[in-house]
């Protein structure tokens, strides 16, 4: 029979492959000790600047942005506050660039 060890993890890293959290080096390289929030996506939280750059093209973030009313999303992509985006897409209109 195999003993089962605890492992302690006080700092609450992410766990790996292993599931033994990661080391802290680890952590601080890949910047998850970084939070990103998107209002667009209800104030959904990212951790890391890679996860918080890819969300933009998910589905979720590009139907809430359909729902504002904007139809070109890669114009709006590290936009993450709802007011911002509808003031560009009201400048956009008004200089007469398609969207």
């Amino acid at each position: 029979m195999k003993k089962k060890t605890s492992i302690s993890n006080p700092l609450r890293l992410p766990l790996g492959w292993d599931n033994k959290p990661i080391p802290f080096w680890l952590f601080k390289q890949h910047g998850l000790n970084e939070i990103f929030y998107c209002e667009i996506c209800g104030f959904k939280k990212f951790y890391g600047r890679r996860a918080y750059e890819k969300h933009f093209t998910e589905k979720r973030h590009i139907n809430n942005l359909q729902i504002l009313g904007i139809k070109d999303y890669q114009k709006f992509t590290e936009i993450s506050s709802i007011k911002k985006v509808l003031e560009l897409n009201e400048y956009l209109i008004k200089n007469r660039f398609k969207i």
